[in-house]
């Protein structure tokens, strides 16, 4: 629907042949029902259940292919080269502190001449090391954090986005993916660094002073876990809270943005920020309160390494009386463990980082499920999201009928598993809603050629009923049919700020631009193909951008049409001219229509059928949950 179709041009054109969506049905919309065979919905079985045709669901959008280089050497690229960082900056102050120690005593030249030599050499590859383990490092991260934005574009591809907030998930596509990226140079390097190099500097020091090796031992437990881990656990709610909040916020702007105008118009612009510089306070705290546990955890490391120093100074003092231990030596006890502390320190954020992103990555986690919306009788169950799994075969359908006799159910209809499976929608008894429900049972059944319109109180669950039939819900009772590719026609179809050309081929990928400009001379539309039509199609009027959703609609060559309030924003004389269209377009199709209009439609339109939709005794015609088929 409409809202992927904030998504860019490439993801929208893997699936706009199945989706069979001018106006921007989801992919999941279209894997219900964009089949050239029947696809059935029941609430009973709490399955989504679709034919088996040729015309079948495109595969979803996959990874590109591995890199030349496998991902496991390119990992042990990045962690030779990180080691070989710590460990030449390790081996550059202990030689240099021998060399100091050493020339102080003035010893012939040639006895420095190997030291000094040591010196140049590890000074010179710390930083060639460095820079190789940096490019090795994001080279690697970078990586990982590409499948995971692969990944997570792939799994919103195969499912509705009922329920979801754009801006968190703008926020869980831009800065969670990022997670994957340091988690890999953030985290798992700098442990892997502190660690290795503080091994190899242990049994450094066990050869010189085995006393030596055991202080320097506990100063890396302590410096490298104890400390982090208590940081990290004092501010582990505020890091899991990190990434949610920041998420708050992302929705709170982009609502800000969509409403700029019209606070600006009715003088609310100091309301309409409100929610954003609430979302930021609540933000800013988190970090403020995280960073000061890990400016404790830090001094808590500098305490130890004090600690650590004193009690090396003390045990080499003692070998250095008892002969069993240099002078120089005994600066290289003194001074390595400054330099080991460069490698440790960092722990402490590395331990809140690997918090944050193990958060942020449950957050991707989260995009490979639907939200889940319960199904009466199993609320608690995976039944909730088996509607979304195409079976291979149909499967016969268990009706599970509502109150008889109530408005908007006709009992002259077939059941939906006696259809025979021609273009058409089928609704039996047909309950809607998110969490409870909405209207009374609805039956009716739309042939080809038939146009039905559906009519009702704001609130009461058209679009939630339009929802339902498009496959982003599940039906909370009875069955709903639907036959061939749908074709749906949004009231707020999404037009993307680029050309005429490319936001009709949304709706089929490969037409030639011969296609194109038939189909928009079709919906008498005079637009050359390579002008721009500006952010959400501001650069037309608003009758042509029903016009050029239309034609994206009629590229896809729908068998049914859905239309959603296709008259909305529309002056009375536009309005006409477009359902005349629509009539001459899809004469032998079935139409169903969403519309406040009925008078306008029976105007135009030789033969209507209008069903009034009421809500389900004892609840006010109103939802509080946004609107499935609208961007919310």
């Amino acid at each position: 629907m409409a809202v992927l179709d904030e998504f860019p041009p490439p993801l929208r054109a893997r699936g706009a042949d199945t989706q069979r969506d001018g106006g921007g049905a989801p992919p999941s919309a279209a894997a219900a029902a964009a089949h050239d065979h029947q696809s059935t919905a029941t609430a009973e079985g709490g399955g989504w259940r679709t034919g088996s045709g040729r015309g079948g669901r495109d595969p979803v959008p996959q990874p590109p292919p591995s890199p030349t280089r496998p991902t496991t050497v390119a990992t042990i690229t990045a962690a030779a080269a990180a080691l070989g960082t710590g460990a030449a900056a390790v081996a550059l102050m202990a030689t240099s502190a021998w060399l100091i120690a050493r020339a102080a005593e003035q010893p012939p030249v040639l006895h420095l001449l190997v030291a000094v030599t040591a010196v140049r050499f590890f000074g010179l590859s710390r930083g060639v090391l460095r820079y190789l383990d940096r490019l090795a490092a994001h080279r690697l991260g970078l990586r990982h954090q590409a499948r995971a934005r692969l990944d997570s574009y792939a799994a919103l591809a195969d499912q509705p986005m009922v329920g979801r907030r754009l801006g968190d998930l703008v926020a869980r596509l831009v800065l969670d993916t990022e997670a994957a990226q340091d988690r890999v140079v953030r985290v798992r390097m700098p442990v892997l660094t502190a660690f290795g190099v503080g091994a190899l500097a242990v049994t450094g020091f066990a050869l010189l002073v085995p006393a030596a090796a055991v202080v320097l031992a506990g100063y890396l437990l302590l410096a490298g876990l104890v400390v982090p881990r208590l940081a990290g656990h004092v501010s582990a709610r505020l890091d899991a809270r990190i990434a949610p909040l920041g998420g708050e916020l992302a929705e709170a702007v982009l609502r800000l943005h969509r409403h700029t105008v019209l606070l600006h118009l009715t003088g609310q612009e100091a309301r309409g920020l409100e929610p954003a510089r609430a979302a930021a306070a609540r933000l800013r705290e988190a970090e403020q309160r995280a960073a000061t546990a890990r400016g404790l955890g830090q001094l808590g490391a500098w305490l130890a390494l004090a600690v650590t120093v004193v009690a090396l100074l003390g045990v080499g003092g003692t070998a250095v009386a008892a002969g069993q231990l240099s002078g120089p030596a005994l600066a290289v006890l003194a001074l390595t463990p400054l330099a080991l502390h460069e490698l440790l320190l960092p722990l402490v954020d590395a331990e809140q980082a690997r918090r944050r992103t193990a958060a942020a990555l449950a957050r991707l986690d989260g995009l490979q499920r639907p939200v889940p919306f319960p199904v009466r009788g199993d609320t608690a169950s995976a039944r909730q999201r088996d509607y979304l799994k195409p079976a291979g075969e149909r499967a016969a359908v268990r009706t599970v009928r509502g109150d008889t006799g109530a408005p908007g159910v006709r009992d002259d209809l077939e059941p939906a598993e006696e259809w025979a499976g021609e273009p058409g929608v089928v609704l039996d008894g047909l309950v809607v809603g998110r969490t409870s429900d909405l209207t009374e049972p609805v039956s009716l059944r739309v042939r080809p050629g038939r146009r039905v319109v559906l009519v009702g109180p704001s609130g009461v669950g058209k679009s939630t009923l339009l929802a339902t039939l498009l496959g982003q819900l599940a039906p909370r009772a009875g069955t709903v049919a639907v036959g061939g590719p749908v074709g749906c026609l949004t009231q707020d179809a999404h037009l993307f700020d680029t050309t005429v050309a490319e936001n009709l081929r949304l709706g089929r990928p490969d037409a030639t631009d011969a296609e194109l400009l038939e189909a928009l001379r079709r919906v008498r539309l005079d637009l050359p193909l390579e002008r721009h039509v500006g952010e959400h199609g501001t650069r037309l009027s608003g009758g042509e951008a029903r016009r050029v959703a239309l034609a994206r609609v009629l590229l896809a060559a729908p068998a049914t049409v859905v239309l959603d309030e296709p008259t909305e924003h529309l002056d009375a004389e536009t309005a006409r001219a477009l359902l005349r269209d629509v009539d001459t377009l899809f004469a032998g199709a079935p139409v169903l229509v969403v519309s406040h209009q009925p008078e306008l439609l029976r105007q135009e339109w030789s033969d209507v059928e209008v069903v009034h939709l009421s809500a389900r005794a004892g609840r006010a015609p109103s939802d509080p949950l946004p609107d499935p088929v609208r961007t919310p």
